[in-house]
């Protein structure tokens, strides 16, 4: 059973349960101009809770993700440019012949 569907449930069985315990409790709800008396606790916070997800929307769908995703060259032309970096585990030591193919250093000669 896919687990979406079993904290769906969960989450309808914790709602009802909420309702059934506050079918009795009632409130007075003011809105600056109108207030309303004996509004049940249930219905004030089901409709606080849905205020705060149509708030929060446009903050959840307009934002760019920040997420690293692996580089793939055809997608970042930098990443396409970039040798891949040497592993220091496991490299062995430079060759003796790599060592004669490098410059030789002039020094300076002595005249005693």
């Amino acid at each position: 059973m896919p687990w979406r569907l079993i904290l769906f449930a969960v989450f309808l069985v914790l709602l009802v349960v909420f309702v059934g315990v506050n079918l009795d409790n009632k409130c007075a709800v003011s809105l600056i101009f109108v207030t309303y008396p004996d509004v049940p606790v249930y219905i004030s916070i089901l409709i606080a809770f849905a205020l705060g997800m149509l708030i929060m929307i446009p903050f959840t769908f307009g934002r760019r993700s920040s997420r690293s995703y692996p580089d793939y060259p055809e997608r970042n032309p930098i990443a396409s440019t970039k040798k891949p970096a040497a592993r220091k585990t496991g490299a062995a030591k430079k060759p003796a012949a790599a060592e004669e193919d490098e410059q030789p250093v002039a020094r300076p000669i002595n005249d005693d």
